[in-house]
């Protein structure tokens, strides 16, 4: 039974996980309404190509910001606990909702480009309120909180989007405009840095070791690299989150200029990826692991992400966009948490720490590399984004079909939750 305080000291660290995951989605119909949809408020005269690199630029700058901020906050985390550490990137997520806020109202998109920077950087601390939770958990409990973490990453994929597209379109409420989404997460900021400061206590007993620096990252992947299947993963997984992300952020161009999608729908679109991306990192990939191997559920989730965003490509139909949305979330779902146990199952001699801050530096270096290229590709030709996101998916299922994974793991051997 788990006691109302312990209950109290984890909360917060489940509300910062959702908040770093939820300000993602939750600007991209936002910025739909500000600069795509007719009539937008912002640089009317600009050229559609022009306003495609300003979307996907304003959506990388939170991944820009991330992958610079990993190593400083460890840093900082190392220097003075997780507490304040976690609390100072609460307070920059507050003020990186507040900035936009005040952008919409008085029409300073600087505002909103500096407050979607200032967002990413609070961001990158996930992976400390991450350590924190395991830290914080009971032994008995540790696994049920991990899936809690889980639970908290895709609630955020879900509500993300969707709340994007109902707070900023007045058809829901009079009184809702482009600033409500700021607003909203501007409050749950401050909420959760409240909860925060006053429900949880760091253990003093637990080192922290969660600094991984840029020179840190550099001698894992030199020493990883003695191991060709770990080298070989890295890059799978590199390419992986590229393709993935490739996809994630070129399909509103897609959606909206190709089909006539408005914003709202958009966000209904992205609320469904969210949705089907949570069944498959949690039910779907628990049934299959009972048929198959994790390696082969990567392969063949590698294969059928690739092979859905081809004929998404190829056929201009706006049906085939919603099935295989689907697909594409459900296969990518599955190999996220399999990915990351296999580069955990092949570097048990490493500090299990230093790989997993190694991945998510990758992961934040592909979203941001795929957030600059989708406009460019684009703007050559609608459906090339989609064509290398295929490219993407195929190179990283040959690599990972060539690294020989054998023995292969036994059947139903469990994935992190993450």
């Amino acid at each position: 039974m788990l006691t109302s305080s312990y209950r109290r000291a984890l909360l917060p660290l489940f509300l910062v996980i959702f908040i770093d995951s939820f300000g993602f989605g939750l600007v991209i119909p936002v910025m739909a309404h500000l600069l795509i949809e007719p009539n937008h408020p912002f640089f009317p005269n600009l050229s559609p190509a022009a306003i495609n690199i300003l979307f996907t630029a304003v959506i990388a700058l939170s991944p820009l910001a991330m992958l610079i901020s990993h190593p400083v906050i460890g840093s900082c985390s190392d220097k003075w606990g997780r507490k304040i550490t976690i609390a100072a990137c609460l307070m920059a997520s507050v003020i990186g909702f507040l900035l936009p806020l005040l952008g919409v109202r008085f029409h300073l998109f600087s505002l909103i480009v500096l407050g979607r920077f200032i967002a990413g950087f609070g961001a990158g601390s996930q992976p400390i309120a991450q350590a924190a939770v395991i830290d914080a958990s009971k032994q008995n409990h540790k696994t049920f909180n991990l899936s809690l973490i889980a639970f908290a990453m895709t609630l955020a994929m879900i509500l993300g989007p969707l709340l994007g597209g109902i707070l900023s379109d007045p058809k829901w409420n009079p009184r809702f405009d482009n600033a409500t989404p700021f607003a909203f997460a501007f409050l749950l900021s401050l909420i959760n840095l409240f909860l925060l400061w006053r429900w949880f206590q760091e253990p003093h007993d637990k080192t922290q070791g969660d600094h991984v620096s840029w020179r840190d990252i550099a001698k894992t992947i030199t020493k990883l690299a003695e191991t060709g299947v770990v080298r070989r993963l890295l890059t799978v997984f590199f390419l992986y989150e590229f393709a993935w992300s490739l996809y994630f952020q070129s399909i509103p161009l897609w959606l909206m200029e190709r089909y006539q999608l408005s914003a709202s729908t958009l966000s209904w679109f992205l609320t469904g990826i969210g949705f089907w991306m949570s069944l498959g990192l949690t039910l779907i990939l628990k049934m299959l692991m009972r048929a198959f191997s994790t390696v082969r559920l990567i392969l063949y989730s590698l294969l059928i992400a690739g092979l859905a965003i081809f004929f998404s490509a190829l056929f201009s139909i706006i049906s085939l966009q919603w099935i295989t949305a689907i697909l594409i979330a459900i296969a990518t779902g599955i190999a996220y948490p399999c990915l990351l146990t296999l580069l955990s199952d092949k570097t048990n001699q490493l500090k299990q720490g230093w790989i997993m801050g190694t991945a998510s530096a990758l992961l934040a270096g592909s979203w941001l590399i795929s957030g600059l290229l989708s406009s460019l590709l684009y703007n050559l030709h609608a459906t090339l984004p989609l064509y290398l996101a295929f490219a993407g998916y195929g190179v990283a299922a040959v690599l990972f079909k060539k690294a020989n994974l054998l023995p292969p793991l036994k059947k139903g051997s469990r994935a992190p939750q993450l």
